[in-house]
């Protein structure tokens, strides 16, 4: 019985020592994983496409994840232990990505310092040469048009659905234009980069608002495309995104782009901060007939008016 007695003893010293130096995996619970995405900061974050899914801390006590939201929430829509895990073992910590998307991983270290850092999973986003600050993401609808014409070089769409044609062979922007020729009325949406008021393909700036070549493509579409749309970061963002998507919107009949950041992890689409989708048609016609009746009745009602005076 003594030396059962001791025996005992010995085996809790042993696990207590072990737990103690962090020999056991620590996973973290989802409220300790918990990062309120209100608290992130706008920043310039550096982060580039990776298809690693895990990444190591050194000298941690905490680990914190901030995931893609649901639309127009503060609710995660990734679902932590499921879609990403951690743990923190003997001050080094681990972090497990498995869903494709944007994070953001706040390190808490030994010495009370802290940082954030801009995990892109599997994750493209559809910026040009200015990405403008990050916050956090949201989920958003995933277009639907007639046709999907999207630069070849990015290697991430959300899955659009059974009635979207999807193009990703155009090498130029001459094809796009030859193929969109080829269509009648339709709703498409150019997927690439983008910034405000403009649109790239291929690294090069093909739409932009104030140029005479943006005017004569359009009009050299008018009848092809009905409703043209950007897949692209930010080329409806401000005055003057807004002014541009009009002037496509009068060439064409509608259009539509984003205020901010895009991007797509292969199944879904998001965009950051408080971005939205900008839409615009073409002034009703009955709009116009009204402002042009207007104008000489009110001048003879006036004149009327001082006559009679």
């Amino acid at each position: 019985m003594q030396r059962s007695g001791a025996r005992n003893v010995l085996v809790c010293i042993v696990f207590s020592l072990m737990v103690a130096s962090g020999a056991f995996s620590a996973w973290l619970t989802p409220e300790e994983m918990y990062l309120d995405p209100t608290t992130i900061p706008e920043a310039e974050y550096a982060f580039d496409y990776t298809t690693q899914n895990e990444y190591t801390f050194q000298k941690v006590v905490g680990l914190k994840i901030l995931p893609p939201l649901k639309e127009d929430s503060l609710e995660y829509y990734f679902e932590p232990d499921v879609d990403y895990k951690a743990d923190v073992t003997g001050g080094l910590g681990t972090v497990t990505f498995n869903r494709p998307g944007p994070y953001f991983v706040l390190a808490i270290y030994q010495n009370d310092s802290s940082q954030l850092f801009d995990f892109a999973i599997d994750f493209e986003i559809y910026n040009g040469p200015q990405r403008g600050p990050t916050s956090n993401w949201h989920k958003i609808p995933t277009p639907s048009p007639d046709v999907v014409v999207r630069d070849p070089d990015l290697r991430k769409d959300p899955k659009f659905g059974p009635k979207t044609k999807v193009v990703t062979d155009k090498q130029t922007w001459q094809e796009v234009t030859d193929y969109l020729k080829t269509l009648s009325n339709a709703h498409v949406e150019l997927g690439g980069h983008g910034s405000p008021a403009a649109f790239y393909y291929k690294g090069s700036r093909v739409l932009y608002d104030c140029t005479k070549e943006t005017n004569d493509w359009l009009d050299s579409i008018r009848g092809h495309v009905s409703n043209l749309t950007f897949m692209s970061c930010s080329t409806g963002r401000g005055d003057e995104g807004k002014a541009f998507l009009q002037k496509v919107a009068n060439y064409l009949g509608e259009s539509a782009g984003y205020t901010n950041i895009v991007g797509s992890n292969g199944e879904d689409w998001f965009i950051n901060g408080d971005g939205k989708l900008v839409k615009c048609v073409v002034p009703e016609p009955s709009a116009t007939l009204f402002a042009l009746w207007a104008v000489p009745t009110i001048t003879l009602i006036a004149r009327k008016h001082f006559r009679r005076r």
